[in-house]
């Protein structure tokens, strides 16, 4: 990011930039699993929607380095350095103790474990009997796994396809309705921050549908929500107030969907196939993002509504494809 600003061609510019989308596309997944594998079943729900949270955030706060940046060097150099502090939470995070266990590492995930049952106040005695029982239990499903393992039986099949099909939709709707409501006659500024700010609560929303009513039926009601907005919307005028309202209802509802398809993702896969789980999942909504802003730009205004509306609930379908498993687990009919 930092280069970038120093791009001396606009060929060079697009090259940096690759290799950015490439490198945040990245981190993100596996910050989210990390976040998921180092904390209790109980707490799954809380740490999977609250990710979001520091996303929004950010989002929110791009116009705030717009505003007080110059020129687009200044802004993308401001915006590299406040990245580089990523670097410095890299050195106190530790690894996931799923994932040392999952390769084999059990010694160094033993010791991670005690720490965080010193640190969690926990009885010592108890905890080292906890910390055997999961080791020898993990022992047995050490072994190595590749993106075929994806693929290898029916089952892991269907998880993987309809994953990949729904985040993809997700990802259509996410970026899509973003981009399209700057075209519903606001100020491209403002619509930044309110779509940044709108993350947060529903954030909280969706940890509370989370717990309440479960992955399945909080997926399907918020995309259904999605496509009833949009087509809605085919009905509105573009410089109507309703217009407006009916985006940022249609873009929260989508929101809720990605926070609670971070949880559902690492409960559909075991720990040894869940990074790349969410990686071939995550690469769905990526090239949702792509397909997204021509979407957005179609005219009329109303082509670009329907054709969110028919995704959104086209999503909806696939998910209900799922029933529940004991322990809040889910898999395929």
């Amino acid at each position: 990011m930092v280069s970038s600003s120093f791009a001396p061609d606009y060929w060079t510019f697009c090259a940096l930039r690759f290799f950015i989308g490439v490198a945040t596309g990245g981190v993100l997944i596996v910050s989210i699993v990390m976040v998921l594998e180092v904390v209790g079943p109980q707490h799954r729900e809380v740490a999977g929607c609250g990710i979001n949270l520091p996303d929004g955030l950010a989002e929110a706060s791009l116009v705030s380095f717009v505003q007080f940046s110059p020129t687009w060097r200044i802004y993308l150099l401001s915006m590299g350095g406040a990245s580089a502090l990523i670097m410095v939470f890299l050195v106190l995070l530790p690894e996931s103790p799923r994932w040392l266990m999952a390769r084999g590492r059990l010694d160094e995930a033993r010791v991670l474990m005690m720490k965080a049952a010193k640190c969690n106040d926990l009885d010592p005695c108890t905890t080292e009997e906890t910390i055997t029982t999961i080791i020898s239990r993990e022992t047995k499903e050490i072994k190595t796994t590749t993106y075929c393992d994806l693929f290898k039986t029916k089952r892991l099949f269907s998880r993987t396809v309809c994953s990949v099909l729904v985040w993809m939709i997700a990802g259509i709707g996410y970026f899509g309705i973003t981009q399209y409501c700057t075209f519903l006659g606001t100020n491209v500024f403002v619509s930044v921050v309110i779509m940044g700010l709108m993350q947060i609560p529903a954030a909280f929303i969706a940890t509370w549908l989370n717990k309440i009513y479960g992955r399945k039926a909080t997926i399907i009601s918020n995309l259904s929500t999605t496509g009833l907005t949009m087509f809605l919307l085919i009905f509105t005028a573009p410089d109507h107030w309703a217009a407006l309202t009916l985006g940022i209802i249609g873009l929260w509802t989508v929101t809720i969907t990605f926070n609670v398809l971070y949880v559902f993702v690492s409960e559909l896969f075991p720990t040894t196939l869940r990074n790349m789980a969410y990686g071939v999942s995550s690469s769905g909504a990526k090239i949702g993002a792509m397909v997204a802003p021509f979407i957005a730009n179609l005219s009329p205004h109303w082509v670009p509504s329907l054709i969110f509306s028919v995704l959104a609930f086209l999503g909806a379908v696939f998910v209900s494809l799922y029933r529940k498993l004991k322990g809040g687990r889910w898999k395929m009919k």
